[in-house]
């Protein structure tokens, strides 16, 4: 008997590993790509096989895209190519300890023929071309939860194992799941609702029975189909709901999704798991920047007018709806005239920038900013001008 309940609950639990694993293989995943994965040659530099792989132009409510995602690393960068004389310099958080050391040496060897007060002039204006010069990382693109706002971007379809490939990516972000209610297809064939506020877009209380324009019938991607058929379903009073069979309350009835249940498509976002804004140690980086222009382009003028103006933090500004990132009134008092994005086509710091087509586009990319981002783009400051100004304070008091 002990055998047989043994041999019985084996039984159950492949059953049931193996009932798992067949929902596992049935379910469909998508990423919601808001910044750098808008981008196809991105993409493919985590997963190649998504390199011919199409993504779908959508937006999403209630999500407002912002510069706040900080990404630590340590910067080296070679000047041979600048006009400053020293070949090598090390922007890391070493630089301001390092500048420190080198006032200290000088103010010793030079007391006698400098004042104090000479000497504290010295120490404080090297530590302030040491502090432009410490460039900790960067910040790239964070995303919020956020009432009537809304985002562009693009629907990637991934299978698990490029999915935890984007885990890997995304380190720092937490991934979850967006309700396909608030997912709408993309307009990028006229100037649309470019201001961010959803305030032309359709919300789930408004959307007609007959679905109208956003009949499930009209919609090629099987997410829109499932948004569609979501926002139908909510359209619906409870009387009209339960006289709906099993099969069209599950978006099976119709005869394009008659093998596809909706509860097996997925769609995901990355959130960031801490948001802070720009600054000068944590910059915005034009050759991130970059990529992400490469890949609006890919969806037109409109796509790109919409990202644009819907992403948030482009500059230090009291106006700038941020009231969810985490402050700190000392820094952000400092940072006010200060630089909080960099222009570093030549020497790129960011890991997956496009040298070769920046190289091809940036005046062009440029007038673009200019025309659509004045004041933001009117404190960009190149990299090279940052090191340059630390060396010649360094040499002045070596």
């Amino acid at each position: 008997m002990a055998t047989t309940s043994g041999s019985t609950t084996a039984t159950t639990s492949t059953k049931r590993q193996s009932q798992h694993q067949s929902q596992h293989q049935r379910e469909r995943h998508f990423i919601f790509g808001y910044g750098s994965l808008i981008c196809h040659r991105s993409r493919a530099i985590t997963a190649p096989s998504l390199a011919e792989k199409p993504a779908e132009a959508v937006v999403v409510q209630h999500l407002t895209r912002t510069w706040s995602k900080r990404i630590h690393h340590q910067i080296h960068y070679n000047t041979n190519n600048t006009n400053c004389k020293k070949s090598t310099t090390s922007v890391s958080t070493s630089a301001s300890a390092s500048a420190t050391s080198s006032t200290s040496t000088t103010t010793r060897t030079r007391t006698s023929t400098n004042t104090s007060t000479n000497a504290n002039a010295r120490k404080k204006r090297l530590d302030d071309a040491a502090r432009e010069l410490t460039i900790l990382g960067q910040t790239a693109m964070g995303i919020e939860r956020a009432i009537n706002k809304w985002c562009n971007g693009v629907l990637i379809e991934v299978d698990h194992l490029e999915l935890q490939s984007f885990d890997r990516r995304e380190r720092g972000y937490d991934r979850v799941e967006i309700n396909a209610l608030h997912i709408w297809k993309a307009d990028v064939n006229n100037d649309g609702d470019n201001d961010g506020d959803g305030t032309n877009m359709n919300n789930s209380s408004s959307s007609s029975k007959s679905n109208g324009d956003d009949n499930v019938h009209e919609h090629k991607h099987i997410v829109l189909q499932k948004a569609s058929h979501k926002r139908y379903i909510s359209s619906l009073t409870y009387k009209e709901k339960r006289e709906l069979s099993q099969e069209q309350r599950n978006g099976t009835a119709n005869a394009n999704t008659a093998n596809v249940n909706f509860d097996n498509i997925k769609v995901w976002v990355f959130l960031p798991q801490t948001n802070f804004p720009a600054n000068r140690n944590f910059p915005i980086v034009q050759s991130y920047v970059d990529v992400i222009l490469r890949g609006c382009l890919d969806y037109g003028n409109v796509f790109l007018d919409q990202f644009i103006s819907t992403t948030h933090g482009w500059s230090k500004s009291k106006t700038d709806p941020r009231s969810n990132l985490k402050h700190d009134q000392k820094q952000e008092e400092e940072d006010n005239d200060h630089f909080i994005w960099v222009e570093d086509r030549d020497h790129p710091l960011y890991i997956r920038a496009d040298v070769e087509w920046s190289s091809e586009q940036g005046k062009k990319l440029d007038e673009y900013l200019q025309e659509s981002l004045p004041l933001a783009f009117g404190k960009r400051k190149p990299f090279t001008k940052i090191l340059c100004a630390v060396e010649k304070d360094e040499e002045e008091f070596d």
